[in-house]
């Protein structure tokens, strides 16, 4: 199994179509092609392209074995479009609400309909979704909390051991991370990893949980390159090899739409993109 994980997009339309050029070369390779790629989670907010991020996701859908994955964000609008009451939206700060306004205003809501979204998706004992496996729960799956430090770690692996999962693959954070536990010894926590192939026999180690990133907005300041995240799974089923896949865009490009969106809120437009 040979997948690709796609983390935030957040309608930033400049990173989605530096990704879905550099995915397409995989999907060009015959060695490299992918047999399935996910988007997990949050679609829109924050970037102010909002259809043209749905249209070009529906069109690459149209070629490409795809899951999209519902998020905190694609949930909220969901809600919001449908006259439900959004309890996340109620607690957003207000320049997110702003953001999220604005994004209503411009929705095509049949676009947005045209793209099914699973809760999460399984492969052998890989749980992929947005934030954490409370999403199973259908009494916890809208509580979405950070897997983003070994405290938060050690509690997510004992939810995923208790149901028999090996891996997790997560965005929601927009940082990328990677929690190791081998030999049921030391956890490994890498909080900045590097681009270079990353190999782990999960017959021999405790639980993996590993964070796509984001690739609309990433928010390490150490760590703003984007990228997707490429996972192989060997025959034998317990030895995977991952790798950050980093691609260029031009960020500023990005600012602009930002600014050019914002020109009424200039202070709200500075938290986006700082």
């Amino acid at each position: 199994m040979n997948f690709a994980v796609v983390g935030d997009i957040h309608a930033n339309i400049f990173a989605l179509e530096a990704c879905l050029n550099s995915l397409e070369k995989y999907q060009n390779d015959k060695k490299l092609k992918l047999d399935k790629i996910f988007f997990i989670g949050d679609l829109l907010t924050y970037g102010t392209n909002v259809n043209s991020t749905l249209e070009k996701l529906i069109s690459f859908e149209r070629k490409n074995n795809v899951d999209f994955i519902l998020g905190n964000h694609d949930e909220m609008y969901y809600q919001l479009i449908f006259g439900k009451e959004s309890n996340y939206f109620n607690k957003l700060p207000d320049w997110i609400k702003f953001s999220v306004d604005l994004t209503l205003k411009e929705i095509d809501i049949n676009l947005f309909k045209s793209i099914k979204m699973k809760k999460f998706c399984v492969i052998g004992q890989t749980l992929i979704c947005h934030a954490n496996c409370l999403i199973l729960d259908s009494s916890k799956n809208n509580i979405w909390t950070y897997v983003d430090s070994l405290e938060s770690y050690i509690k997510e692996a004992k939810r995923l051991e208790k149901l028999n999962f090996k891996l997790g693959v997560y965005g929601h954070t927009h940082r990328r991370k990677i929690f190791y536990k081998k030999n049921n010894n030391q956890i490994l926590f890498n909080e900045k990893p590097d681009f270079n192939k990353y190999s782990f026999d999960l017959s021999d180690s405790s639980l993996l949980i590993i964070n796509s990133g984001s690739i609309g907005q990433p928010r390490s300041l150490n760590d703003l390159q984007s990228s997707w995240l490429h996972v192989k799974v060997e025959n034998s089923s317990s030895f995977y090899q991952s790798s950050y896949i980093k691609f260029d865009y031009n960020f500023d490009d990005y600012i602009n739409s930002i600014k050019n969106k914002y020109k009424s809120k200039l202070d709200f437009s500075k938290k986006i993109t700082s």
